[in-house]
């Protein structure tokens, strides 16, 4: 059982640690992806997103199922990872 939260745990460190790489590869400066209890994505202060992790249990085995699902592209009042991209262009040119 004690299992179940590491992979969450892991999961959590692999997302945040996938967006920054993927915007270091893109000469964005260092953003601040991080992760709110138990499961909200921010970036630099504000939600981008969530991360789902389920289990079931059989045959004496932990099925373990992770996701995430990000604002990529979508309209106010919220904010996705195109604006923030847009905004790291601007300020960077």
């Amino acid at each position: 059982m004690e299992e179940l939260f590491l992979y969450y745990n892991m999961l959590c460190l692999a997302i945040t640690e996938s967006i920054k790489d993927v915007c270091d590869a893109k000469v964005f400066p260092y953003i601040g992806v991080r992760i709110k209890w138990p499961n909200d994505l921010y970036l630099n202060g504000v939600e981008i997103g969530g991360i789902l992790c389920t289990s079931a249990y059989r045959s004496k085995k932990f099925n373990v199922t992770g996701g995430m699902g990000l604002n990529v592209d979508n309209e106010l009042p919220t904010t996705c990872l195109n604006k923030v991209s847009n905004e790291l262009s601007a300020s960077t040119d």
